[in-house]
């Protein structure tokens, strides 16, 4: 499908706004980054290609966790000494996690404690975690061994 560039479209926003609405969500003059009209001038000025994959990207599920800045930043090291995304290295961890829990190599029991949140019986304690300097000794060592 062609782009066509110097055609006319019909602006929605021609006509006098309602103050309330302008209130709101301010208005075409007003423009400002990250504003409905910002957005709105993004959307026009991208290609369908540019829009489909905005589409693809926006309905891919995105999930938030609280994890600690500790932890963070040990998949920070990892990822920048391995060269990849850090939520590749999340994700390979956890999952490596996942298949060391599901063989019976290791047992979560001693790290269950009691919740004071109604809302769970348990809460799991982390267990006590490399220093930063133990992380960045092995990223060195790797990086060398590997010709990173």
């Amino acid at each position: 499908m062609a782009v066509k560039k110097d055609v006319n479209r019909l602006n929605p926003f021609d006509n006098d706004l309602d103050p309330a609405v302008v209130a709101a969500i301010g208005s075409p003059e007003m423009s400002k980054p990250g504003t409905v009209y910002d957005h709105i001038a993004r959307m026009r000025k991208m290609t369908p290609a540019q829009k489909k994959k905005a589409q693809r990207n926006a309905a891919r599920p995105k999930v938030t966790y609280d994890i600690p800045d500790s932890v963070t930043a040990i998949i920070d090291t990892l990822a920048d000494a391995f060269q990849v995304p850090k939520s590749q290295a999340m994700a390979f961890f956890f999952m490596y996690g996942v298949q060391v829990l599901l063989d019976g190599k290791i047992n979560v029991t001693w790290a269950l404690t009691g919740s004071r949140s109604p809302r769970f019986v348990y809460q799991l304690k982390i267990p006590d975690q490399p220093t930063r300097d133990e992380i960045q000794a092995f990223a060195e060592k790797w990086k060398k061994a590997h010709g990173r």
